[in-house]
C-alpha cells in the first residue's frame, strides 16, 4: 500500500483563504427541515441589508459558512444573532482557525424575556438570578 504524500505549506500559501475566513461566520440551523444554500443566500442578503460580497457555502448538513467582504458587516450580523430562517433558529459564531466544527455549537447565546413578574421583582438582579437557572448570564 502506497503512503500518501505529505504536503508542507507556508503561511503565505494560505494567506488569501485565511483572510477571507477571518471575515466569516459559521452558522448552524436547529431544525429537521432541509436548508438550501441558494435560498438561504437570497433571503439573508435582504434581511442583512445586502452586505457587500456575501457568499454562503454549505459546510455540512445544516451548517454553513457566511463570507463577507467587510468585517463590519460580519460584526453587525453577529450582533443580531440568533436569526430565524423558515421558522428555524440559525446560531452564528465567528470563524476561528483550528476550531473543530462541532465545538462551534456546544453553547448558544440567546435573549430571554420573563413575563408575569410582580412589578417589584422586575430588577436586573432578579433577571440575572432567574436567567442563571438556564445557564451562564451575560449582559
Amino acid at each position: 500500500m502506497e503512503t500518501p504524500p505529505i504536503i508542507i505549506y507556508d503561511e503565505d500559501d494560505i494567506k488569501e483563504g485565511w483572510e477571507a475566513c477571518s471575515r466569516s461566520l459559521i452558522g448552524a440551523f436547529l431544525t429537521e427541515k432541509p436548508i438550501h444554500a441558494n435560498s438561504l443566500q437570497n433571503a439573508l442578503a435582504g434581511i442583512w441589508c445586502n452586505p457587500k460580497g456575501l457568499k454562503v457555502e454549505e459546510i455540512s448538513d445544516k451548517k454553513f459558512q457566511f463570507l463577507f467582504d467587510e468585517t463590519r458587516d460580519a460584526n453587525r450580523v453577529l450582533q443580531g444573532s440568533p436569526w430565524i430562517f423558515r421558522n428555524a433558529w440559525l446560531s452564528l459564531k465567528r470563524w476561528e482557525r483550528g476550531q473543530e466544527l462541532e465545538a462551534f455549537f456546544s453553547m448558544v447565546s440567546l435573549n430571554m424575556q420573563i413575563w408575569g413578574l410582580p412589578l417589584h421583582c422586575r430588577t436586573t438582579t432578579m433577571g440575572t438570578k432567574i436567567g442563571a437557572c438556564m445557564g451562564e448570564v451575560r449582559d
